[in-house]
């Protein structure tokens, strides 16, 4: 699907944070580094001073109404766990949460401008709605503004407050850190480490807009895959009823069960096909461009950005298509599976009427569930390697070999799962039913299948031509750094 987020940190921290050209003194280690103060309690800092309290560190919460907060009401974790006055929390520790809105944070700091001198400030806030409209880029940034004298770093707030308090998996839970001082930030990953996080430098503060903005985003990445599904979803939804109900008189009752089967299932082996072609393309780009160090056309490049989310979504429906499969497997829906076996009793008027007492799986509906199962375990896995809990965990020789190798296995099982369901109905061309539909006409439901099947044999045809040797070793020695216009003088050096 795509490549698994790989957790690094951006650039070195002497390269990648530099220090405030201000006239203050970085910040030291000579203070006590288990003491930590968190301004607010609400469910944030809550979470924050548990987890900072289970692992050892001195947590004092700054309230303006600190006689009116017991946090041992909430959680008995937190019993330990001090309410202060604002001023008393900044003079506990060095390193602050401000777990609080901005403007909120401002308006309750004001008063101690000074005591936040040489403080490490850490604002875990996002914006509201109301706040958006703001003449500065971020939280972070405005609480910098008004603070001067202290070191205003970026932190947690692309977490909840249910992930840091809670221990739900030994996943990667990563915490991106932004600030302009070296010294500072350093503090802040080596907090974040201690309590079991996983710290990446994110930048300076100036990137702390790109980290609120993240929050602001409904589905992020997901939204145009999201989009492509529906309209992919809505026009094969169109086409059968159209195809099935509207021309073929199929019985509406079936719409719900049957019918969305169908539009399910070739929705699903759509997304997969488009999940794969992307790569298809941009081979056939660089090989037009004959270079790989051109960038690729914005469709293309954001088509290959959301691979990984195409691939989810497919095996998404697929898991619903098997389980609607399920549900109506009988021989009323798919006679071709079956081999029935009649023995004939006495009707009520004398005639002899052949009963049904027996029936079989033919090898038809045996090749095709045996198949559709293959893909749709191949499929899991590909998805599975392609979540980050998972393939952080694998080195990447592994991981290519899942996604694109294993994934064009199960792109080919796929496929193959849908030309057993209907090359029979073709070749037979409706004898299975009990009846011969007239030349050149086919069942309605065929014609759908057939069509969904086209996009994946197209891509699975298009990878073949771009593996075979004298194309492929072009593309190879592309992405190897090779280039077309090359010189004979740039080759030998």
């Amino acid at each position: 699907m795509v490549e698994p987020m790989e957790i690094y940190r951006i650039g070195e921290i002497k390269n990648g944070v530099k220090e405030r050209q201000t006239n203050k003194d970085p910040v030291t280690s000579t203070s006590d580094g288990s003491r930590v103060s968190i301004i607010g309690t609400g469910n944030f800092a809550r979470a924050l001073a548990k987890r900072l309290a289970r692992n050892g560190y001195s947590v004092v919460c700054g309230s303006r109404y600190p006689n009116r907060r017991n946090l041992a009401l909430y959680d008995d974790t937190l019993a330990d766990v001090r309410v202060t006055s604002v001023e008393t929390a900044l003079h506990h520790a060095d390193l602050v949460f401000l777990a609080l809105p901005a403007p909120a944070t401002v308006n309750t700091l004001t008063p101690f401008t000074e005591s936040t001198a040489e403080k490490v400030l850490v604002d875990v806030s996002n914006p509201e709605k109301k706040d958006l409209q703001k003449t500065m880029s971020s939280n972070a940034e405005f609480v910098a503004s008004s603070f001067p004298k202290a070191y205003v770093v970026k932190a947690f707030n692309t977490m909840s407050a249910y992930a840091i308090e809670n221990d739900y998996g030994s996943g990667v839970r990563t915490v991106y850190v932004a600030g302009d001082d070296e010294a500072a930030c350093s503090k802040v990953r080596d907090l974040t480490s201690a309590i079991g996080f996983i710290p990446v430098q994110f930048g300076r503060l100036s990137k702390s807009a790109e980290l609120e903005a993240m929050q602001r985003e409904l589905f992020g990445s997901w939204t145009v895959p999201l989009i492509l599904s529906a309209v992919v979803f809505t026009a094969w939804l169109a086409y059968d009823i159209w195809r099935i109900h509207i021309i073929g008189g199929g019985q509406w009752a079936r719409l719900p069960l049957s019918t969305m089967n169908k539009v399910v299932g070739a929705t699903a082996i759509t997304q997969l096909a488009l999940c794969f072609l992307a790569g298809g393309v941009a081979g056939i780009v660089q090989i037009i461009n004959g270079t790989k160090h051109k960038r690729f056309p914005g469709w293309l490049d954001r088509w290959m950005k959301m691979r990984k989310e195409l691939g989810v979504l497919s095996l998404c429906l697929a898991a619903v298509h098997c389980i609607m499969c399920l549900a109506h497997l009988s021989p009323e829906y798919y006679p071709g599976w079956y081999h029935v076996t009649r023995v004939p009793l006495m009707g009520a008027n004398g005639t002899m009427v052949m009963v049904p007492v027996k029936y079989e799986h033919k090898w038809e509906g045996q090749s095709v569930i045996g198949m559709g199962v293959v893909a749709l375990c191949f499929m899991s896995v590909v998805g599975l390697t392609s979540l980050p809990e998972v393939g952080s965990h694998m080195t990447f020789l592994q991981w290519r070999f899942i996604q694109s190798y294993l994934g064009h296995v199960t792109l080919v099982a796929t496929a193959a799962h849908v030309v057993l369901k209907i090359a029979p109905k073709w070749a037979n061309n409706g004898r299975h039913l009990g009846h011969k539909l007239p030349p050149g006409m086919v069942e309605p439901d065929t014609t759908m299948t057939f069509f969904s099947i086209l996009l994946p044999l197209f891509t699975i045809f298009l990878r073949l031509v771009l593996a075979l040797p004298p194309i492929g070793w072009y593309i190879d020695k592309i992405r190897a750094g090779w280039e077309r216009n090359q010189s004979k003088d740039d080759v030998q050096a």
